[in-house]
């Protein structure tokens, strides 16, 4: 059996320590600025970031230069959040971030990360926040102090691996995702918004990487229209006559949400997924007729296959006269429908180029298998969250632990 003993986070590391009060001025490239917005679901997101410039990197790494498998930490207005410092990048800390240098002969940084999320420390965080006039905050003087609890270290060490394993697969997932839906853009921005097909036509050169049937169904020439020059032939119209609305009569929220139903309720978020409710379906969605869904006021778009209902603010449509897969992705290029924080009808007065059907089918063809494979990863992801939301707890209240003995845990660990 796991042996389990209240200490405190102080003397679980090296040091605890805090960010510069200031932000520096912003770089093309160079060393990642780690503001408290990249902390996500305990992860760093490293996408879009911010960068300083070498001059101004020792300077803002004089209190701590951070290093792999320090935890990072939101000290003021994102309390809670946390993530680790993985390996190969060159950081520093922004305003209102604090830094964990974990002693790794008494503590697991991954498990350590896991334990700070943990419900028992989120309720310690909460118990001793300061609500000032303007932010909440946790006093950085006081956080060696904060108790939690933990194993043994191999104990630790295989709960974070386990728990990690998770957090990889579900990340992984994401970013494969993400190629996937990069991939389906690409193929449209370039046979519908550069017309690479058609520029090469017209120069009498045969287009790339397509057979002659599908090049046979792009014009070899361009006219003039109300959107400059466009394919000869392909026609230019409003959103607002492409785009069948779907009625949601009923309104749901986080209070009605029950996690066993069977029906997921969207918000407007850009995850979306608020709950399930036992009812019946607002909207009918498959692989085979999906759903495109707009979140008016966070301007978030998605492609959905499968049946769901819609709080206030989400608005599902299909194509009317066009292919609903091939309009997700025309609508989605639209950068000023993407930023537009406007109400429904405002946005479809924007005119958008439009093919022949026959080139809207054949992009489906080949955009559909991209978005099955991503609402397949999606549906894994679902399935990884319930599991790892219900290990955590069990895992750090050594419930589950209680199982692994030492002698397993060395086996694990060395494996």
């Amino acid at each position: 059996m796991s042996t389990w003993r209240e200490t405190t986070l102080g003397e679980l590391c090296e040091g605890i320590f805090d960010g510069p009060h200031a932000t520096p001025s912003p770089s093309a490239v160079g060393p990642i600025f780690l503001g408290i917005d990249r902390l996500e679901s305990g992860r760093l997101n490293l996408s879009d970031v911010r960068h300083i410039s070498e001059a101004d990197f020792p300077r803002w790494t004089r209190r701590v230069l951070p290093r792999e498998g320090d935890i990072v930490f939101s000290y003021e207005t994102r309390l809670g959040q946390a993530a680790l410092i993985p390996a190969n990048i060159r950081c520093c800390l922004g305003r209102r971030m604090g830094l964990l240098r974990v002693n790794r002969s008494k503590a697991d940084p991954t498990f350590l990360l896991y334990a700070y999320l943990g419900p028992d420390f989120q309720d310690i965080i909460r118990q001793r926040t300061i609500h000032g006039s303007t932010v909440e905050r946790i006093a950085l003087t006081e956080l060696p102090s904060f108790p939690i609890r933990i194993p043994d270290l191999p104990i630790q060490k295989l709960i974070g691996s386990l728990l990690g394993n998770l957090d990889d697969k579900i990340h992984n997932n994401r970013q494969s995702a993400h190629l996937l839906e990069e991939m389906s853009q690409a193929l449209f921005k370039s046979w519908f918004v550069d017309f690479d097909p058609v520029v090469a036509k017209s120069g009498g050169r045969k287009p790339c990487g397509m057979s002659d049937d599908i090049a046979a169904l792009f014009p070899d020439s361009f006219e003039e229209s109300d959107l400059g020059a466009v394919p000869k032939g392909w026609r230019v119209e409003k959103i607002e006559n492409l785009v069948t609305r779907i009625s949601v009569t009923k309104k749901y929220d986080q209070k009605t949400a029950a996690p066993k139903g069977r029906v997921p309720i969207l918000d407007q978020g850009r995850s979306g997924l608020i709950g399930f409710h036992n009812g019946e379906p607002d909207v009918e969605a498959s692989a085979v007729d999906p759903v495109i869904v707009f979140a008016n006021h966070t301007c978030y778009m998605r492609l959905l296959s499968f049946p769901f209902s819609a709080i206030q603010n989400v608005l599902p449509f299909r194509g009317n006269r066009v292919d609903t897969v091939w309009l997700y992705r025309a609508t989605f290029n639209i950068q000023e429908f993407i930023s537009y924080k406007g109400h429904w009808p405002d946005f479809v007065f924007n005119k958008i180029v439009v093919p022949c059907d026959k080139l809207q089918a054949v992009y489906r063809a080949l955009a559909l298998p991209l978005f099955q494979k991503i609402w397949a990863l999606d549906e894994e992801n679902r399935v990884l969250h319930q599991c790892r939301d219900a290990l955590l707890p069990a895992l750090l209240s050594g419930d589950c632990a209680d199982g692994i003995t030492p002698q397993l845990a060395q086996e694990a660990t060395a494996a």
